[in-house]
């Protein structure tokens, strides 16, 4: 789906306040996400339906959950994957990824409306992203659309004459109706306000006129130029279907853009469904597209969501339902499938930013009627995308209330806190949620979690987790709550993980004072005995210096001899 550049690049988030009781700034939080403090990221698709959403989430976001939050964004859907799993774009605003840039710090972290969901290119890309992959979210409640589109001038003039509806293809069958009689005909339009068939539509899709008559047999809507089969235009620049081609003058006028932008399914249904129309392409520069649509009000090829057409309330022409065995034969008799718009997340964000990845799950219930009405107004307002959405949250509180996470609903690495921001286990007292400090982990209790303090044995050096490690060998911890263990001191150790208490050497002899923990090492060819803290068994047990080990106990040296850490006796 090509879509237009409807909004320039914006790095930060600006100062704009939508509701009065909005979290400011100064107090809004940045969040700790692949070893860095950084602010919450959104990779926007700067078309309008996106932008829409995007603002949406921007405003919440920041206001009422009290995030900083950065932006970046492309006008095509493609990046949003990479982007999202640590991938860098050559620029703000660009959609080109630099070559072998994946991996890295991830500072983008949501995109709503992608229309590249389910593209092949994925699985291929997913590959290399690995553990940073990023999460599908799910679809919104509405689905995109293309194809050809009646615009209401046309559309309303037939149902007040004759209450014939031309959003239905079989009301165009001209055995039985005249539609040109409510719309305007091909004659109307200046033909310098077209291009010509050679120039647009063959030159980008040249097998369009081979594909046309494989699916349709008509010879006629064709021929052969220096051995090449090419549409065969009238005038050379409008393809007309067979129900009119007798009387071009009479056909209805269906009008596109750029390289002839859905004209290869179009002129199929034209002619397998009987419709008097004439296809054509509207030149770029000055661009005509929009202004022949609005101007004759007839047909024209669109797409859903999106504002160029808005206000002139189009409505999708039914042909009947996708046939997509038919579509893999590149027969397109029959509808187009919806495209399903997806919206995304970057893997273990929801552990960063759990209020804000909650709130990026509920807003897929946005539907076909909501962003109709903000397309309208977006339109009214100037095309501003975030006066367009602060209005609609304004007056549909209750819609997106429904939304917001649960305040005491806490995720993994949160426990409860009460007003005074003191770790609490009554959810009852409780105001919110904050993250486990160091010797706490996350604990599960019903519908929510605490935070708990490690127990003796256990440590954790990092905030924010759902458990606590045992103490490795040679170490202990002999407290609650350890942000680390500790090493055993000289004389002790701790042959076991997860340990309380270092075991003491020479325990029970009365002469504990005298024992040491020692290992030897090699010095310049020579053997010398070091003391050693941490020992993690009894083999480190040994005499101090000055002593010797004889019958389990330790003994003064003997005058003339050597007694070093080894507890042996040299004479």
């Amino acid at each position: 789906m090509f879509r237009l550049l409807l909004a320039s690049f914006v790095t930060a988030a600006w100062s704009k306040q939508c509701f009065s009781d909005a979290i400011l700034p100064a107090d809004r939080k940045m969040i700790f996400f692949d070893g860095q403090m950084m602010n919450v990221g959104l990779w926007e698709n700067y078309w309008a339906s996106s932008l829409l959403i995007s603002s949406l989430f921007e405003i919440l976001v920041q206001e009422k959950l009290g995030y900083n939050l950065t932006k970046d964004g492309a006008a095509t859907s493609r990046p949003i994957v990479y982007m999202l799993a640590g991938c860098q774009n050559e620029g703000p605003g660009s959609a080109a990824i630099v070559a072998g840039s994946c991996g890295g710090t991830r500072f983008n972290h949501f995109s709503f409306e992608s229309w590249q969901g389910y593209e092949s290119y994925l699985v291929d890309a997913f590959k290399i992203f690995g553990n940073k992959a990023p999460r599908l979210l799910g679809d919104l409640g509405y689905k995109g659309s293309e194809g050809m589109f009646i615009l209401e001038g046309s559309l309303q003039r037939a149902l007040n004459m004759s209450g014939l509806g031309l959003d239905f293809y079989r009301n165009w069958n001209a055995d039985w109706f005249s539609p040109s009689t409510y719309t305007a005909k091909i004659t109307d339009i200046d033909l310098s306000r077209l291009q010509t068939c050679a120039d647009s539509v063959m030159k980008t899709y040249p097998e369009i006129a081979e594909t046309y008559l494989a699916a349709t047999g008509d010879s006629g809507g064709v021929k052969t130029v220096n051995g090449k089969v090419v549409l065969d235009c009238w005038q050379d620049k409008w393809w007309v279907a067979p129900a009119c081609r007798s009387t071009p003058g009479s056909c209805t006028p269906c009008t596109t853009a750029q390289a002839g932008w859905g004209l290869i399914p179009m002129v199929q249904q034209a002619t397998f469904h009987n419709m008097p129309v004439a296809f054509a392409t509207a030149i770029i520069e000055p661009d005509q597209y929009i202004p022949l649509g609005r101007e004759y009000q007839s047909l024209t090829y669109w797409w859903w969501p999106d504002t160029m057409f808005t206000l002139d309330n189009p409505v999708l022409v039914q042909f009947p339902a996708f046939n997509a065995a038919e579509h893999a034969v590149e027969n397109y008799r029959t509808m187009k499938d919806n495209t399903r718009l997806t919206n995304w997340a970057a893997g273990g964000i929801e552990v960063a930013a759990d209020k804000a990845a909650h709130l990026a799950e509920k807003i897929n219930a946005i539907y076909s009627a909501e962003i109709t009405v903000m397309l309208k107004r977006y339109v009214q307002l100037g095309n501003d995308p975030w006066e367009s959405a602060c209005e609609w949250l304004k007056g549909n509180d209750n819609l997106w209330q429904s939304w917001m996470p649960n305040e005491t609903a806490c995720t993994s690495g949160k426990g409860l806190v009460d007003s005074n921001g003191d770790f609490i286990t009554d959810r009852a007292r409780a105001v919110g949620c904050e993250t486990c400090p160091v010797g706490h982990y996350s604990k599960e209790q019903g519908a929510t979690r605490v935070c708990t303090p490690c127990t003796k044995g256990n440590y954790q050096s990092l905030p924010g987790e759902d458990v606590c490690l045992p103490c490795e060998r040679g170490k202990v911890a002999g407290q609650d709550g350890m942000r680390a263990c500790t090493a055993c001191p000289l004389g002790e150790y701790a042959e076991g993980t997860g340990m309380i208490n270092c075991s003491i050497c020479g325990n029970g002899t009365g002469q504990e004072d005298k024992w040491t923990t020692s290992e030897p090492v090699m010095s310049q060819g020579k053997e010398t005995w070091i003391q050693v803290q941490g020992a993690d068994n009894i083999s480190y047990c040994g005499c101090v210096a000055g002593t010797y080990l004889w019958n389990g106990r330790c003994e003064e040296c003997i005058e003339g001899s050597i007694c070093e850490e080894s507890s042996l006796l040299v004479t």
